[in-house]
């Protein structure tokens, strides 16, 4: 629950406690979605909405919260209205909540392989990004890859502990900022090339890309840690076993 939100602060002071909350507008396409919110009991539900029979919808919390945890939650605007009825008076302020998808750069964590120095092989960049070796064709087209109008996304590219420099290119797809455009399910990364472009050639040398979105457009605020992502591709080059060389020999036969 990286941005967990409590909208009654947002009504500003002196508000009456003891309204009801209900989500009243759903400013997108799904006709069923999901709010997470705070009970009255302090816990979280996720609560099942048709938007076409079933706004507005009374939201059970406590007086004074209204915490609404996004992360499982459509893209759109909703529309939260706390109502305050005293006597016959009645009273009603909204509050806009929009979310907008985080960012994606792949599963999030870092995908440990080990490739040998001698491998001509290509792995699959997007297969790498998402947690495995690299041996299947993938589309994800919800990696934000090319979005450069919501998202900033660049790459590090790190040997043996340093960052490289210059870069270089990684067969079709080139390990800085300007090249992330042409990353799409074809990108391969060449292992030989890779090698070559980086130096790292040695048993033990590493080789960690770092891939790194980040939201610019409708981000929420600073503290919600899913508008930056970063997933790493740690490779780790290995010697072969030394099999010894090629060679020939003659040897005649006994026919006597």
């Amino acid at each position: 629950m990286a941005c967990n939100t409590n909208l009654f602060p947002l009504l500003g002071s002196g508000v009456f406690i003891g309204g009801t909350w209900s989500l009243t507008a759903f400013s997108n396409s799904p006709a069923t979605i999901t709010v997470s919110h705070s009970e009255t009991d302090g816990s979280y539900i996720n609560s099942s909405i048709d938007t076409s029979t079933q706004l507005p919808f009374e939201l059970a919390t406590e007086a004074s919260t209204l915490f609404i945890n996004p992360d499982n939650m459509s893209p759109g605007t909703y529309t939260f209205t706390y109502t305050a009825t005293t006597g016959g008076c009645t009273d009603s302020s909204t509050i806009e909540f929009t979310v907008v998808d985080g960012a994606n750069s792949g599963f999030g964590d870092t995908n440990n392989i080990t490739v040998c120095s001698n491998d001509t092989s290509e792995l699959y960049l997007i297969d790498l990004l998402n947690g495995n070796y690299g041996t299947t064709q993938l589309t994800d087209t919800s990696l934000t890859l090319t979005d450069s109008v919501n998202y900033t996304n660049e790459v590090a590219v790190i040997v043996n502990g340093n960052i490289s420099n210059p870069v270089g290119t990684i067969s079709n797809y080139t390990v800085d900022t300007a090249g992330l455009g042409s990353l799409d399910e074809n990108s391969v990364l060449d292992i030989a090339a890779m090698i070559t472009e980086t130096g790292a050639s040695n048993d033990g040398d590493t080789v960690e890309i770092n891939y790194i979105s980040t939201r610019i457009a409708g981000s929420p605020e600073a503290g919600c840690t899913n508008c930056v992502e970063t997933t790493t591709i740690l490779i780790t080059v290995e010697a072969p076993p030394n099999a010894g060389t090629d060679n020939t020999v003659t040897i005649c036969n006994l026919v006597s």
